[in-house]
């Protein structure tokens, strides 16, 4: 699969051809309308099948949702709804379209305004278009928004088991952006994850290209920021998706003016989290490890670091694929001297086996 202006200049379409050259390419969209364009990023279906697309096929400057079988065999279908005067689905204009088929190649979530112009939310619909989109984002306050990515970073996730998207949105209140979750099939309304927030917090969107959102490995909880009980202090903390407990904080006591940064790691097993913060001293960045269970109070990883010395917080730890160390990035015993080094991380708690006193698993 290929996008390029192969027919006409600086009029690109998508197109397929066997790899070993066998057969000419055949072009997979439909015909372009006067100055239409397929945008660059189309997507392929995780079984090969599928490709999904944004473009001004139909009409020039209105970017709608389109799948067709990947070899070009047969029509596109469009998977969007009508829609309202100068909306458009999926394409807002940014490198990163705003859709996502899910991994059982059963639906596709796509961002747009196609009900009313600026007013943007999340939409689901079947990719075989068997039935009509729906809307998963709930209703919204005059000014509310789902929020969408200028960079490379989608801003609403599927859960890794599929059956639910996370999105953040200023729907209830304008301009605070808060964390939702809602069924992918639109089973059932989209409900509000985080705690009550103080007068000027928001959960955190991505941040250069650091995470902002985890999920647990068994897609019960997830992970996320927010200045949630003091205005423009970031903490960390943790929720069921089904919304059955409070959002919990993970961070230990913050420093005045101390932050947790994103880019926070949870470990292979789900039983900790690892996060770099300035917990101890405003200014000086330093990695620590919580529990998700409450079994353990929060605790530092790194050395003591020299004045002025600190960790590399964000995307310079990474945590070992058997979850016992966490390797990082510091200058921890010389100024601007940047050095790897490890910690061990605790084991999770043992718990007892139901039914099995005085045994452990």
């Amino acid at each position: 699969m290929y996008v390029a202006d192969q027919f006409a200049d600086q009029r690109f379409e998508i197109f397929a051809a066997p790899i070993d050259g066998s057969s000419a390419p055949v072009r997979v969209n439909s015909p372009l309308a006067a100055g239409g364009d397929v945008h660059f990023r189309p997507e392929i279906s995780a079984d090969g099948e599928w490709i999904v697309y944004t473009a001004d096929q139909d009409v020039p400057d209105r970017f709608e949702l389109y799948a067709a079988p990947v070899d070009g065999s047969a029509a596109p279908v469009k998977l969007n709804g009508p829609l309202a005067v100068d909306t458009n689905v999926a394409y807002l204009g940014f490198d990163q379209p705003q859709f996502q088929i899910t991994a059982d190649v059963r639906r596709v979530l796509f961002m747009g305004d196609p009900e009313r112009e600026e007013q943007f939310e999340l939409y689901s619909v079947p990719l075989d278009r068997s039935s009509p989109q729906v809307r998963l984002s709930g209703p919204m306050v005059a000014g509310g928004d789902v929020r969408y990515a200028s960079n490379s970073q989608k801003l609403f996730l599927l859960t890794p088991d599929q059956t639910r998207v996370l999105y953040l949105a200023d729907q209830d209140v304008d301009e605070t952006v808060e964390l939702y979750v809602a069924p992918v099939d639109g089973s059932a309304p989209s409900m509000r994850l985080n705690g009550p927030l103080v007068p000027g917090g928001d959960v955190l969107p991505t941040y250069s290209g650091r995470a902002f959102l985890q999920f647990t490995p068994d897609s019960e909880r997830v992970l996320y920021l927010a200045d949630q009980d003091a205005d423009e202090v970031y903490e960390l903390y943790a929720v069921p998706l089904d919304g059955s407990r409070a959002a919990k904080k993970l961070n230990g006591l913050l420093a005045p003016g101390g932050d947790v940064q994103p880019g926070f790691q949870i470990t292979p097993d789900g039983s900790r989290v690892v996060y770099g913060a300035d917990q101890r001293l405003d200014g000086v960045f330093e990695l620590f490890e919580a529990s998700l269970d409450d079994s353990r109070a929060p605790r530092r990883l790194n050395s003591p670091p020299i004045p002025a010395g600190d960790v590399f917080v964000g995307p310079l730890f990474e945590i070992t694929p058997d979850g016992s160390r966490v390797l990082f990035v510091a200058d921890l015993d010389s100024d601007d001297v940047l050095e790897l080094h490890e910690s061990l991380l605790s084991r999770p708690a043992s718990r007892r086996a139901p039914g099995e006193p005085g045994k452990t698993r």
